[in-house]
């Protein structure tokens, strides 16, 4: 299936009616998202695993989507190859790239990828199960799904992969 999501709404690609919503739902990275027929409602958000861990640490963290009180999909970051800070140390200037993260939804392992941070694939069993691209100057981002992948789940493998492009964030103080 393709779709497009342009400020958070999700249509089918040529379609005007809206299929989900992506709303901010508190401050910080609490995302609520809604289906436009009012049937679900995700919450997705970020926490900390290992209090003891570095706080800076990304698989310190996990991405949660919660559905009824229940747990729904479940992402834990990773570093891409050659910069894990336990192997390479700390880099001084930037934060080391994160760039996949392992998905677990509806309890099948699959893995989301950042190719650029305008370009993420999602993986299961080594089979393509959605690709988000960037539209550049158009704004929004156009999605290629499979068919058994709601629109609500979409919009949260989108969510989660805007949780990884911010880990590659540096940190001010």
């Amino acid at each position: 299936m393709k779709y497009t999501l342009l400020g958070g709404v999700l249509y089918k690609r040529g379609g005007k009616d809206p299929l989900a919503r992506i709303k901010a739902a508190a401050p910080g990275y609490v995302r609520q998202i809604d289906s436009c027929d009012g049937a679900k409602h995700l919450e997705t958000r970020i926490q900390y695993i290992d209090s003891h861990m570095n706080a800076f640490d990304a698989r310190n963290r996990e991405y949660v989507a919660v559905c009824d009180g229940s747990v729904c999909a479940l992402a834990h970051p990773d570093y891409a190859p050659g910069e894990d800070p336990k192997e390479q140390g700390w880099p001084v200037c930037r934060c080391p790239r994160v760039d996949r993260a392992n998905v677990e939804l509806g309890g099948c392992p699959m893995e989301l990828t950042m190719r650029s941070s305008q370009v993420y694939i999602l993986m299961s069993h080594g089979d393509l199960a959605m690709r988000i691209r960037h539209r550049g100057i158009a704004g929004g981002w156009d999605i290629d799904a499979r068919e058994d992948l709601t629109p609500e789940v979409i919009c949260c493998i989108f969510v989660f992969s805007r949780y990884m492009e911010r880990e590659n964030e540096f940190i001010t103080v």
